[in-house]
């Protein structure tokens, strides 16, 4: 797998985690991210939808900087103890948290683990709250008008301030909304990990909450993808290639999702068990 097509594998299920957790768009609740842009108008949208009731703040808390310690909160050494793939072979990416990849010599098994979209609210019930509106089961039309409103208010950053920008808003959208199972998302709780967690029904990735923080966590060793339909990838329709490399996607997801699931549910319990 190249680098190039890692970094696309990791970054986008994380801005879809980011981009369709947007049930309302007032500025209520905690405060934005550092540095404003999508990014804080992503938060603002989630905290501002209603808390759920009777939410006590949980023992543990962390500070902000905890975001940037994803490596340290998944170090190599438990990714090769909990996927059984030797440490020193393990690749490293800090892409919006911590990633690892291997494979294997033969070129028939692969591994990769993450850690991703760690946020760190003011208080464990605005934390609560992020966890309940970022895993709502969520039909494909509400994915879709989720990404309208989303884009529409990311526009309106002070930031993106040309044509360009706006279109690029437009595309990142875009390419999320393209992502979506045809049949929505749905999560399950998952028991025994953290204060709460949830897996996705189509990936097999896990969102843990533990106190004041949130984040994902994903996981996988076995075969590696097959290839899409080359007939279609060599086409040079776009649409074509897209669609072919969307059916591959969700057919080797499906297939391997219950290992997905089973490795990250181990992974995430390490994981809370450090913290």
């Amino acid at each position: 797998m190249t680098t190039l097509r890692r970094i696309h594998r990791l970054a986008l299920p994380s801005l879809a985690l980011l981009l369709l957790a947007a049930p309302a768009c007032d500025r209520g609740g905690d405060e934005p991210a550092a540095g404003g842009g999508a990014d804080a108008a992503i938060e603002r949208a989630v905290d501002g939808a209603a808390a759920p009731k009777d939410v006590k703040d949980e023992v543990k808390s962390f500070l902000k900087d905890q975001r940037k310690k994803g490596c340290e909160m998944l170090p190599p050494a438990m990714v090769a103890e909990v996927l059984a793939v030797p440490e020193g072979e393990l690749k490293q990416m800090k892409i919006m948290g911590c990633n690892y990849s291997w494979e294997s010599a033969d070129e028939q098994q692969i591994a990769e683990a993450s850690i991703m979209s760690i946020w760190i609210k003011k208080d464990a019930a605005a934390a609560r709250k992020w966890f309940e509106n970022s895993t709502k089961t969520q039909t494909a039309e509400e994915l879709k008008a989720a990404m309208a409103m989303v884009k529409a208010k990311a526009k309106e950053s002070k930031e993106v301030d040309t044509e360009v920008k706006e279109k690029a808003v437009d595309q990142l959208g875009d390419a999320v909304t393209g992502m979506f199972p045809e049949g929505g998302i749905k999560y399950e709780d998952v028991a025994g990990v953290g204060d709460a967690a949830r897996v996705d029904e189509n990936e097999g990735a896990l969102t843990v909450l533990v106190g004041n923080m949130v984040f994902n966590v994903r996981a996988y060793k076995g075969p590696p993808a097959p290839p899409p339909d080359m007939s279609a990838m060599t086409s040079g329709d776009v649409k074509k290639m897209m669609k072919a490399s969307k059916e591959a996607s969700a057919k080797w997801m499906a297939e391997t999702r219950d290992e997905r699931e089973k490795l990250a549910i181990a992974l995430a319990k390490a994981i809370v068990a450090k913290l």
